[in-house]
């Protein structure tokens, strides 16, 4: 909670005392560490991919999720700065991604994130000028998960209205040798008709 705190604070204007954006990326880089990694106590259960940590439960990880989307907002949104997808997006990417994967239960963080602009950040990485294929990737694993967990009828709408059905035919094309970007484009197409 403290590291997502001060990304939130700082991502807001309040004074670093260094520059935004190498914080931003730590920042981002410890987040994506501290949730994406395993937990040994889910291996005690008989079926570990049930486990469902701590930290998940109830409102608990709103504060990272509200730092990584304001941080990925301003970098991607308002700075429009970027030539190529950052560390700090792909950390961040990958975060929101597990945390709404792990949080599927409710759907809470999920529908939180898509209502948050989740589509326009990943059209926003997808979209810059030199997005390679780790970076399409990211995007379109990101908004798959965010609408798998968030269960939504708003879902196509919100990734139609942000262009995602758009840059995922793009990637499709792009990419059709690459199985993993072709599986998250079926994914994100199905999502956007509503399927």
């Amino acid at each position: 909670d403290v590291v997502a705190d001060r990304l939130l604070a700082a991502t807001a204007g309040d004074e670093l005392g260094t520059e935004w954006l190498p914080f931003a990326t730590a920042a981002a880089l410890l987040l994506d560490v501290l949730v994406t990694a395993e937990d040994s106590a889910c291996l005690q259960l008989e079926n570990p991919a049930l486990y469902r940590p701590v930290w998940v439960t109830r409102h608990k990880p709103e504060i990272v999720v509200d730092s990584l989307i304001h941080a990925l907002r301003r970098s991607l949104l308002v700075e429009r700065g970027c030539l190529v997808a950052q560390p700090l997006h792909l950390s961040g990417l990958r975060a929101l991604g597990h945390i709404a994967r792990l949080s599927r239960h409710t759907g809470h963080q999920a529908l939180r994130m898509l209502t948050s602009g989740a589509a326009e950040i990943a059209v926003a990485v997808m979209q810059t000028s030199h997005a390679d294929e780790e970076a399409i990737f990211a995007a379109l694993w990101f908004v798959a998960e965010v609408v798998a967990a968030a269960r939504s009828p708003i879902a196509p709408k919100r990734l139609v209205d942000a262009g995602m059905d758009t840059a995922a035919r793009k990637a499709r094309e792009k990419y059709v040798r690459c199985e993993r970007i072709q599986i998250e484009v079926g994914r994100v197409l199905s999502a956007a008709v509503g399927a």
